[in-house]
């Protein structure tokens, strides 16, 4: 084996250190083979770390997916890195939080991609586990919905506000897969077989430089949300175009909290999807909504019918805050 160059090694870590990151992600090429190299790697960095009271999250993919193949690899790496600070964060805030409602049990868990749980510890080394976590619990539940009801053979639908996630159960067994794609990027790690496309009730619905209408990928998230929450937003979303066309009643608030402003909407539909194409905001709002609908029907179509799966089999299950809408 070739030795570390130590000295190149201990260049790179300065100038990465140097701008000033959060996290920080190893992958060799070999080191599915030999794991010495990386976890070296990750001791220089603790050691050159310029601030001991702030830690910078690092990862090895040794440690997180010894596996042939470093494109796969890599870029499993590299989500874990990118989430483990994010993580951390959030975990800190939950035991402060649990602590403060007097919710202490013997120990804590986290929902994973493939259905199971594990510690807050561990979900701190390896984050990139959880990445489908929400999604995950939805299989898992429904895979008992329909064992009470009944029903073997299921659809599940989950509709938020950013994504829509979409897994078949055959027989009352979810498929699980270890080569995942998430957000266009690779996740070599167990995981529900779930499908996940950008649509969900924030997806920002616009009119391109072609003059064509699309919607998505990029959401409005929760702030400033869609132009219907008064909370600022201006970008046209999926929720906005629902509350326009009935689907959602401006008198009832949503999750029995936040008010819906339906003339924010319309100025927003109005201004950047209606006015544009020459529509009344009623069409626009329509069009949106059937656009959105084809994305979510190939999703299903992905899990199903490309694989052989009669959809006349199935059960559909909608959930999320936005599922059952649609």
């Amino acid at each position: 084996m070739v030795p570390l160059d130590e000295t190149a090694a201990r260049a790179a870590i300065g100038q990465v250190l140097e701008s000033g990151v959060e996290a920080i992600a190893i992958c060799f090429l070999f080191s599915f083979l030999r794991p010495e190299h990386e976890r070296r790697v990750k001791a220089l960095v603790a050691q050159m770390s310029p601030d001991p009271d702030h830690k910078v999250y690092v990862t090895c993919s040794a440690d997180v997916v010894p596996l042939i193949r470093e494109y796969p690899r890599m870029s499993t790496t590299l989500v874990n890195a990118c989430l483990g600070p994010i993580l951390a964060r959030y975990i800190e805030r939950l035991h402060a939080r649990l602590e403060e409602l007097g919710v202490r049990p013997r120990q804590r868990y986290i929902m994973q991609s493939n259905g199971g749980t594990a510690t807050l510890e561990q979900v701190q080394l390896e984050p990139v586990t959880t990445v489908l976590s929400g999604p995950a619990g939805g299989v898992a539940a429904s895979v008992e919905l329909g064992r009470s009801a009944g029903f073997a053979d299921l659809i599940t639908f989950d509709m938020g506000g950013t994504s829509c996630d979409v897994a078949l159960i055959k027989a009352l067994q979810p498929g699980m897969t270890t080569q995942g794609v998430v957000a266009g990027r690779d996740v070599s790690v167990p995981m529900l077989d779930i499908h996940t496309v950008s649509a969900g009730g924030g997806t920002i619905a616009r009119v391109d430089r072609h003059g064509l209408l699309q919607v998505g990928p990029d959401s409005a998230g929760a702030a400033p949300g869609p132009a219907c929450y008064g909370r600022g937003g201006i970008e046209a979303t999926v929720t906005d175009c629902d509350l326009l066309l009935g689907y959602l009643s401006p008198a009832h608030r949503l999750a029995g909290r936040v008010p819906l402003d339906a003339a924010s909407a319309e100025r927003a539909v109005e201004a950047r999807i209606a006015r544009p194409l020459g529509l009344s905001v009623p069409q626009a709002s329509a069009g949106v909504a059937r656009l959105i609908e084809v994305q979510m029907a190939e999703a299903v179509k992905a899990i199903s019918t490309r694989r052989g799966f009669d959809l006349r089999d199935f059960t559909l299950v909608a959930f999320g805050g936005a599922g059952p809408i649609h």
